[in-house]
């Protein structure tokens, strides 16, 4: 595995290559910008050379992993935004009494922080004494017991 000390600098023209293709350019058009032949063999060839440059393509990931972890970042704020909102919004509800749309909000927030509201769990509670059995073990219970009397 190569280190990345052992891996020389990017020239000035190969870092215009990677910043223009980790905004978005064709790398292919952004070659012909820089002044490289059209031609479909010699653009062909310079693309097969420059993803054999191990520094082009560990400076092609890395850009390619900022660009995502920004992504993240960016998403993670607009959905903490969001929750902010809906959690103000939800307190304005509680203050104002109105309990429906509380609760519609909380069903929001739920839903962006991942929680489903709608996953009832339902719970069965069953009886195993019917009332018929307790009247015969109460008439049991009084049949055994012996009777007592107060004077």
């Amino acid at each position: 595995m190569i280190e990345e000390n052992n891996l020389e600098k990017l020239s000035p023209k190969l870092e215009l290559i990677v910043q223009a293709v980790s905004k978005g350019l064709d790398l292919k058009e952004t070659l012909i910008a820089l002044g490289y032949s059209a031609k479909q063999k010699s653009i062909e060839s310079q693309m097969t050379r420059l993803n054999k440059n191990p520094t082009f393509v560990r400076e092609m990931q890395k850009q390619q992993e900022n660009i995502i972890e920004n992504k993240l970042i960016a998403k993670q704020l607009d959905k903490d935004k969001i929750l902010s909102e809906y959690y103000q919004l939800y307190q304005e509800l509680r203050a104002d009494n109105d309990a429906s749309n509380a609760i519609k909000c909380l069903t929001q927030i739920s839903q962006i922080i991942g929680i489903n509201a709608e996953n009832k769990k339902e719970i069965k509670h069953e009886h195993k004494i019917s009332f018929e059995n307790i009247l015969n073990d109460m008439r049991k219970g009084i049949e055994n017991k012996p009777m007592i009397s107060i004077n």
